[in-house]
């Protein structure tokens, strides 16, 4: 009933995930709620992304056995901690504990499985986070970011090649990235002695994303390096 309802009403779901639950979700306002909150997920702003936990949150207390929503409400706390936007030491145990529990009510929601794979990364087991990458690909293949999470991976591992052809399949799935696809490129590349390019990349989401702490912190590690202490200093100012 709530696919149907919602393909009445335009929404188009990806890669079959509604029949991938385990258990099926019980009502269309959590449904509902999971969609708008990925596409505030999506915009890499701190104010869509508390409205996207806000949103997700309360798709768990509409149907608290939807796994994948503990997923995506994870990915908010491990975004955060990664853009820069908080220094709460919790929030990557808190991921871990909601996506874990996500995974426990079903196991194919790849969004728990993205989101260990993230946790792995933060820690350092890239081999771990590929498992879980690869495990997210594997039920929902269409999905571009966790293609991207396990070229991240890679990289971390050195295994820049592979990792450059898993970016590019995110790039092949979404035309118009979102500004993490093009982080996780520049820092491949900067990884892979493209500078240039990085440097490019960079600067694209600094231009376009006013609070993105994360890609002016690069810069200014490169711009210190290379002797440009103003513009680094700028760039710090910035983020200040």
């Amino acid at each position: 009933i709530v696919t149907r309802i919602l393909a009445a009403v335009g929404f188009q779901l990806e890669s079959t995930e509604i029949d991938r639950f385990v258990k099926q979700p019980t009502k269309l306002t959590s449904v509902e709620s999971l969609w708008r909150g990925y596409y505030h997920m999506r915009q890499l702003h701190r104010k869509d992304l508390l409205e996207a936990r806000r949103l997700f949150q309360s798709a768990i207390e509409d149907d608290p056995e939807l796994g994948s929503a503990y997923g995506l409400l994870a990915g908010t706390y491990t975004q955060e901690h990664s853009q820069g936007w908080s220094l709460d030491p919790t929030h990557m145990d808190r991921a871990w504990k909601l996506a874990t529990r996500g995974v426990e009510l079903d196991p194919n929601a790849g969004a728990c499985h993205g989101i260990l794979g993230v946790i792995e990364i933060s820690r350092g087991n890239w081999r771990q986070a590929v498992k879980h990458e690869d495990r997210a690909i594997a039920l929902d293949p269409c999905v571009p970011w966790a293609h991207a999470l396990r070229g991240v991976a890679l990289a971390q591992g050195h295994q820049r090649l592979e990792a450059s052809r898993s970016i590019k399949r995110a790039l092949r799935l979404d035309p118009k990235p979102p500004h993490g696809l093009l982080m996780a490129l520049a820092y491949i590349n900067m990884g892979a002695g493209r500078t240039t390019e990085a440097i490019k990349l960079l600067e694209k989401v600094r231009q376009d994303m006013h609070d993105n702490i994360l890609a002016r912190v690069g810069l200014i590690a490169y711009h210190q390096r290379e002797g440009d202490t103003a513009y680094a200093r700028e760039l710090a100012a910035q983020i200040l």
